[in-house]
């Protein structure tokens, strides 16, 4: 009797295999839908957390692009009042790199004009003056005689016009340089400032050519 009831017992508490895999895949299934449950949890609350710091970073986004066409805004308009600040102040309304650059392309051209002119003039004399002792005596030689005269006329025309304009439009650029140095230097704009810039430039362009220390060495003294 006590053997049986011992082997009931044993029934009763060692299962089945066949009830042990049903618990065990039961098991399973519970695990996989407790892991699935987290995820959504954790994805639902990822989502709640992640709306807000979006909304956030537009709302960032649009201000600081606001603060940056405001500033741009700014920045243009005193670009502006400055500009017209110094128009206003400017010699003859009109600024200091506008002046100068106007200043020295007309006194390029008026140089270019006149080397171009006395360039050709002294070309065609030194063609002449080259060529006296072989004058042609034919009309086809005097027919080449005068195109390569026009040749050298014109080449060298071209070569001191643009020498000529070099040069006076940098004693220009130098003549404006000085002037608005003095402009700044004493804070004032008049003709004193044009008249001391025009004296240095003068001067300065004498000692370069070297016709102001001959020209006084050779003066005599005046007599009383």
């Amino acid at each position: 009797m006590k053997s049986t009831d011992e082997a009931a017992f044993k029934i009763q508490i060692i299962p089945h295999p066949c009830q042990n895999r049903e618990n065990g895949t039961g098991s399973r299934a519970v695990r996989a839908r407790r892991k699935l449950f987290v995820r959504h949890l954790a994805g639902r609350s990822l989502a709640s957390i992640q709306r807000p710091l979006i909304t956030a970073v537009m709302a960032s986004q649009a201000e600081r692009e606001e603060a940056e066409k405001l500033w741009n805004e700014q920045q243009l308009q005193l670009r502006l009042e400055r500009a017209q600040k110094a128009k206003a102040e400017a010699r003859l309304s009109i600024p200091f790199p506008v002046r100068l650059l106007l200043g020295t392309t007309l006194s390029f051209m008026a140089g270019g004009a006149l080397g171009l002119s006395h360039g050709a003039q002294q070309a065609g004399l030194r063609f002449r003056a080259e060529n006296a002792h072989r004058l042609p005596t034919s009309q086809a030689g005097w027919y080449f005689y005068h195109k390569s005269k026009n040749y050298n006329m014109a080449l060298g025309g071209v070569k001191e016009g643009l020498k000529m304009g070099a040069r006076i439009s940098f004693w220009t650029a130098g003549f404006f340089a000085i002037e608005e140095l003095f402009d700044r230097y004493r804070r004032t704009k008049d003709f004193v400032n044009t008249v001391m810039a025009s004296l240095v430039v003068s001067g300065s362009f004498s000692l370069w050519s070297m016709w102001f220390l001959p020209s006084f060495f050779d003066t005599p003294p005046f007599a009383d």
